[in-house]
């Protein structure tokens, strides 16, 4: 509404304020020497006052104005620049027209960097699916969404942002998107501890083996946590081998599988209590020779870095020797942790975590892994006893199922031994009764079945004699008194051919009870070939006594015939000899003389006899030389006086010594020779 000056509402409204103050002021009007009319005056004075009251007033009033519009803009940036949210509006398009401070530090961009931006630049592109579809659902639904994804950071690392968004329109009309962005890294990363202790227990109480609850374990914490290599050691022997691993190249296992110390010359080396030494941050975790102190170990053993060229650094810095290898810093590792696996304090393993990526770790994640590992050790524990009790048990079944094959093979054995044996097997009761027959009783019997041998009669089966032995050993055994265990037996097959047999009879458990187990041996063709050799032998020592008579009376005649000839030599020959050597001979004719006494002596010699007796192997050249030895002739004269040469001679002699068995000894021949004289 505007008055009839034409001002408006609050115009008029301040127009009255000023000229209510001006009334109360005292107006002091200046000396006019020419001057307008006094009321001209007057009106003007009083409009210039009210004027200037009028701008005093609307000073006031802009300056009140502009303190509540700096509260407002105060309020506004705690409420919208400092939320601990993003906020960003978005149009149609997905550009970003206006973010407050947190986004951009959340997306690590300067806020006026961000205005006609994408937001798609700051999502993962694994996850701009979900981003996708999430808008979508809000373009159809008139409903506030929410998505949750992975977005980036301009230098490159990632967080989990939740979105939540609503339709809205801006001062001139125009669809945009109200969007907030939190940050949910800790929510997800507390899920994804929470999911892998999860998994991890499942995978203990599913898995039945050793190697594949741990590989399991170290695939689940390498996949969840987005490591880029993981292993376990554990302990085997004096070393810690990996006993899994995920991520490491050939050439770094070669190098880092063994942690054992060896001098130039490959001997293991150990430390002053004789324990054997490990090198790299590895061995010395293992081993426990930790500094808490160190910000590069925890209290609870384990070694941490972000950046392990900068742990390098620091190490050479301050002096530190731990036999580095560098392996994982010569593998791009720059995040890396070390934690001890401990069952009851021992250290029995080392679980190894590695990224490429910095600042991978916080205490806060060491602390959770510290927990993990002594789960694994608990684990490992417990899987250790329960493999050991799962082979000890099948262990046990093969050898009960091994037993139980034997028995039952050799149970087959002895059936089959027993049906197959060529010896009659019978187990009978002490009454006699038949309980188990094999086939050669039957055949033994000449009946066609056992039940026809069970139901023939004893006194039919057995020969008279013999029956009447069986009643005298049943009445024995029926009185308890001992009775021989085998007896021979003569029975009337069913042919009524007479068989004899050998029986052996023992106590044996029969299905748990006491039976007489009963063996026929058919002695029939031996007793018939025991009868024939009986009236062989008989005829043959008949013969042998003739024999012998023959034999003595055969060596009386042949005594008798050589001392016929040695008499005969003595008294007929030999004292020709001696008148023929009175005569005047020639040195040739009593040479030859020589050799016809030699030889005639040599026929009736004891000594030619005895040694022709024992060693017939002797040749007549042999005889007559071992003759001319014992009467002490040496190998010239010997050789002079059968006219060889003495070489021969002593080839004689050597193998006279080798058939008397005096080779290679020192006895002399001659006295062995008189010794059979």
């Amino acid at each position: 509404m505007t008055s009839k000056d034409g001002r408006t509402g609050g115009e008029a409204k301040l127009r009255r304020q000023a000229e209510k103050i001006a009334k109360r002021k005292t107006i002091q009007v200046p000396e006019i020497t020419e001057s307008p009319s006094v009321d001209e005056s007057g009106r003007l004075i009083h409009e210039l006052q009210v004027h200037q009251i009028e701008l005093e007033m609307q000073n006031d009033e802009l300056r009140r104005a502009e303190k509540e519009l700096d509260v407002e803009r105060e309020r506004y940036f705690d409420l919208y620049d400092l939320s601990p949210v993003g906020y960003c509006t978005l149009n149609e398009k997905g550009l970003i027209l206006e973010t407050n401070i947190t986004a951009a530090i959340l997306l690590g961009v300067v806020k006026g960097a961000l205005v006609k931006q994408s937001l798609t630049l700051f999502i993962l592109p694994d996850d701009q699916d979900i981003y996708y579809r999430y808008c979508k659902k809000l373009l159809e639904k008139d409903e506030p969404q929410t998505c949750e994804l992975r977005m980036v950071k301009k230098d490159g690392t990632t967080f989990w942002a939740q979105l939540t968004a609503s339709a809205a329109w801006d001062a001139r009309g125009r669809s945009v998107r109200r969007t907030v962005i939190s940050n949910i890294d800790e929510r997800k990363q507390a899920e994804r501890r929470q999911n892998l202790v999860t998994e991890i227990l499942g995978i203990i109480n599913e898995s039945p083996l050793l190697a594949d609850t741990i590989k399991g374990i170290l695939t689940s914490i390498k996949r969840e946590m987005g490591f880029d290599a993981a292993g376990i050691r554990l302990k085997s022997g004096d070393d810690f081998p990996y006993f899994v691993y995920d991520g490491f190249s050939d050439n770094f296992l070669i190098r880092e599988n063994t942690l054992i110390v060896r001098d130039q010359y490959g001997n293991i080396c150990r430390d002053a209590n004789g324990n054997i030494s490990l090198e790299c941050i590895c061995g010395r975790v293992i081993s426990g020779r930790t500094d808490p102190s160190n910000l590069l170990f925890t209290e609870g053993g384990s070694f941490w870095t972000n950046d392990s060229v900068t742990h390098l650094d620091f190490l050479l810095s301050q002096g530190q020797r731990f036999h580095h290898r560098n392996g994982c810093i010569h593998e791009g590792f720059r995040s890396s942790a070390l934690i001890p696996i401990r069952v009851n304090q021992e250290i029995v393993g080392l679980l190894q975590l590695n990224c490429r990526r910095k600042d991978c770790f916080t205490f806060d994640t060491l602390r959770y892994f510290e927990g993990l590992a002594s789960s694994v050790g608990i684990a490992l524990t417990r899987k250790q006893a329960e493999e050991a009790l799962r082979l000890a048990h099948d262990e046990l079944e093969q050898r009960v199922a091994s037993r139980t094959a034997e028995l039952l093979r050799s149970e087959e054995n002895f059936r089959r031994s027993m049906d197959e044996s060529p010896l009659g097997l019978r187990v009978v009761t002490l009454e006699g009764e038949t309980i188990y027959a094999n086939r050669a009783i039957i055949d033994i019997y000449g009946y066609d079945t056992i039940e026809e041998l069970k139901t023939t009669p004893t006194k039919k089966r057995y020969t008279p004699e013999s029956y009447a032995e069986f009643l005298i050993r049943r009445k024995k055994r029926r009185q308890g008194l001992d009775e021989v265990s085998e007896y021979p037996l003569s029975i009337a097959r069913k042919d009524g051919d007479i068989r004899h047999l050998q029986v052996l009879r023992k106590v044996i458990l029969w299905n748990g009870t006491r039976q007489y187990q009963v063996i026929y041996t058919d002695i029939t063709e031996r007793k018939r070939m025991e009868e024939a050799l009986f009236a062989k032998s008989q005829q043959l020592e008949q013969t042998n006594t003739a024999l012998r008579v023959l034999l003595r009376q055969r060596e009386e005649d042949l005594k008798e015939m050589g001392h016929r000839i040695v008499t005969n030599v003595q008294k007929l020959i030999l004292p020709y000899v001696k008148e023929i050597r009175k005569l005047r001979l020639t040195p040739s004719q009593s040479n030859y003389l020589d050799i016809i006494d030699s030889n005639l002596q040599h026929v009736v010699s004891p000594f030619l006899q005895n040694l022709a007796a024992c060693f017939t192997a002797f040749t007549p050249r042999e005889i007559q030389i071992a003759n001319l030895i014992m009467e002490g002739k040496t190998s010239k004269e010997i050789a002079d006086f059968i006219g060889t040469a003495p070489r021969s001679v002593e080839l004689h002699r050597n193998n006279i010594r080798k058939k008397l068995g005096l080779g290679g000894k020192k006895a002399n021949l001659r006295s062995f020779l008189l010794t059979l004289s």
